[in-house]
C-alpha cells in the first residue's frame, strides 16, 4: 500500500461470483438455466432473452420479445449477423450521453433510442467510497438502486413500458454498459409487472454473475490510475457482482416506499392500468 496504507481498513474477502448465481428455470422439474435464455455471441456481453418465465396466474413470458444486454464494443461480424436474426425492432439504450459519446461501439443496424438512466451521484462519491469506505461498497450500490435509480428515473422506466406497449417496437432490447444494474433493475420491474414471482426475478438478475470476467476486464482500465493509492481490482468486486441481496433489498425498499411495483409504475413512472395491460398482452401467452 505504501505511504497511503494508513487510510485503508483490512480488505474483505468476497464470495466467488459464480456462487451467487441462482437458477431461474425449472427443467425436468429441477432448478436450472434454460439454454434458450442466452444469445450466443463471440464478443457480446450479458445478452439474454427475458422469455420463458411463468407468472403467478399461469401465463408465460413469451420468448423472443424482450432481450437484455451489455456493451456492443466487441461485437464481431458474426455477432451482428446473429443479432440480425433476432429481428429486434428497437434498442432502448440506458447509458448516459457521456458513455455513448466516449465509448464507440460497432452498432447493429437497428433503431436505437437513448433513454439515459441516472445511476449514481457521480464519480466523486465512488472514489470517496473506494478511499474511505471500501468495506461498504455493497451498501453504496444498494443506495444507488433505491435512492437514485428508483427515485429519479420513473419517467425513463415509464418510457420503456410505453415502447413495450407498441407492438411495432417488438422484439425490443434493453441495454446499458454491463447489462447488470440499469438494465437489471429495468428487467426486474418489467418481469414483476408481468406477474413473474420475485424469487424468479432475483434469480434472473443473478445470471449477470456469469459475465463477471467481462465486468472485471472493463473495470481494469478504470481502476488502473488508482493503483498508486492502493486501490485494487478486488476492491471493486461489490460493484461488479449482481448480488441477489442487492435486488431483494431494493424491492423491499420499493414496497415500503411506494406500496407495490404496480403503484410505483402508476404513481412514479406514469404507467396506468391500460398501458400495463397492453404490455402484458404483448408479452404474455
Amino acid at each position: 500500500m505504501g505511504m497511503f496504507s494508513w487510510l485503508f481498513p483490512p480488505r474483505r474477502v468476497y464470495p466467488a461470483p459464480n456462487t451467487l448465481v441462482r437458477h431461474p428455470d425449472l427443467i425436468g422439474g429441477q432448478p436450472g438455466i434454460h439454454p434458450q435464455r442466452f444469445v450466443a455471441l463471440e464478443g457480446g456481453i450479458n445478452f439474454r432473452d427475458l422469455g420463458g418465465y411463468p407468472t403467478r396466474d399461469g401465463k408465460m413470458v413469451r420468448w423472443g420479445r424482450v432481450y437484455r444486454s451489455g456493451s456492443f464494443a466487441r461485437l464481431t461480424a458474426t455477432d451482428l449477423t446473429a443479432i440480425a436474426r433476432l429481428d429486434i425492432k428497437l434498442i432502448c439504450d440506458l447509458r448516459s450521453p457521456e458513455e455513448i459519446r466516449t465509448a464507440p461501439e460497432l452498432l447493429p443496424n437497428i433503431a436505437q433510442e437513448p433513454l439515459s438512466v441516472e445511476a449514481d451521484d457521480g464519480v466523486l462519491v465512488r472514489i470517496r467510497a473506494l478511499l474511505f469506505d471500501r468495506r461498504n461498497l455493497g451498501a453504496l450500490l444498494t443506495r444507488a438502486y433505491t435512492d437514485v435509480m428508483l427515485k429519479r428515473n420513473g419517467g425513463v422506466f415509464g418510457n420503456i413500458f410505453r415502447r413495450l406497449a407498441d407492438e411495432d417496437n417488438l422484439p425490443l432490447l434493453i441495454r446499458c454498459t454491463a447489462g447488470k444494474d440499469r438494465t437489471g433493475l429495468s428487467a426486474a420491474l418489467l418481469l414483476l409487472a408481468l406477474g413473474v414471482p420475485e424469487e424468479t426475478v432475483i434469480a434472473d438478475y443473478s445470471l449477470s454473475n456469469l459475465y463477471f470476467a467481462d465486468f472485471q476486464a472493463f473495470a481494469q482500465s478504470v481502476i488502473k490510475p488508482l493503483g498508486i493509492i492502493g486501490i485494487t481490482l478486488e476492491d471493486m468486486q461489490p460493484l461488479l457482482i449482481a448480488d441477489p441481496n442487492t435486488l431483494a433489498q431494493t424491492l423491499a425498499h420499493l414496497r415500503g416506499t411506494y406500496g407495490s411495483v404496480e403503484s410505483y409504475l402508476r404513481d412514479v413512472a406514469g404507467v396506468d392500468a391500460a398501458l400495463l395491460g397492453q404490455v402484458r398482452a404483448n408479452l404474455l401467452s
